[in-house]
């Protein structure tokens, strides 16, 4: 990056602080998280994101991967992918469930 770009960008953050302080704060303040979050998520193992597919079994367990997705808001396969990590990490034990003819 060039320096004018790089002063024109810094010029760009300034207005945004001066202008939107609170919304400016915020942003700053989710990227922090994201940021401190994902570094301590990889320390314990985890890829971020598994850490709700964890809340919600702790939450209510024995759930389907398809009640995971629903509750979470999150693709089928995002969720599959999760739960197999979780499984092989040894975190989650995962079953299929019989169906019972009525």
């Amino acid at each position: 990056m060039k320096n004018s770009d790089n002063s024109e960008v810094i010029e760009n953050e300034i207005k945004a602080v001066t202008q939107f302080p609170l919304s400016f704060s915020i942003f700053s303040l989710a990227r922090s998280h994201h940021r401190i979050a994902g570094q301590l998520l990889r320390e314990a193992g985890l890829y971020p994101g598994q850490e709700l597919v964890l809340m919600q079994l702790w939450h209510r367990d024995s759930q389907s991967q398809n009640s995971l997705s629903k509750s979470l808001r999150l693709d089928h396969s995002t969720i599959a992918k999760s739960v197999r990590r979780l499984d092989d990490a040894g975190l989650v034990t995962c079953s299929r469930l019989r169906k019972i003819n009525e």
